[in-house]
């Protein structure tokens, strides 16, 4: 018989590259679309406000333990769970970045949401399914390849 197992730290640390790189680069889209007005500071406050969100975002899903393998078995309540930390965070930025000299139309916290919570779900509930077809696992240690014996 022949079974390839995928350790489990390294499915979570694929899943953090791959929430950082959403995360960074929709929350950099979203906040460069939503200005009525650029100025030569724009960009710049843009990039370290997504930069500051979206690590703020991975920290506290980290924290909370939603990267963990049996987290992530329970889909559809770990992505209700990750979209509201990010929600969250996002509304409590958003209310700041007047502060910093930001102003973000309400667009940006609508877009927000909703991408978000598309994500997250898209990604949790595909991988309900992924696990659910990997029957019997090793402790700490996903099946990615059925048997074929």
């Amino acid at each position: 018989m022949n079974k390839k197992f995928a350790d489990g730290e390294v499915f979570q640390r694929l899943l953090k590259t791959v929430d950082a790189l959403v995360l960074f680069a929709g929350g950099l889209t979203i906040t460069l679309r939503s200005f009525d007005r650029f100025d030569a500071a724009t960009p710049s406050a843009s990039g370290f406000f997504v930069l500051f969100l979206g690590f703020l975002c991975l920290y506290v899903l980290r924290g909370l333990g939603l990267y963990q393998f049996e987290s992530l078995a329970n889909g559809i309540v770990t992505a209700i769970k990750s979209w509201v930390v990010t929600a969250i965070i996002g509304i409590s930025l958003f209310k700041l970045s007047s502060h910093i000299n930001l102003n973000l139309n309400s667009s940006w916290i609508n877009a927000w949401l909703v991408s978000t919570a598309l994500y997250f779900f898209i990604t949790r509930g595909s991988l309900i399914r992924l696990l659910a077809r990997v029957g019997r696992r090793a402790a700490g240690k996903c099946r990615f390849v059925p048997d074929h014996a």
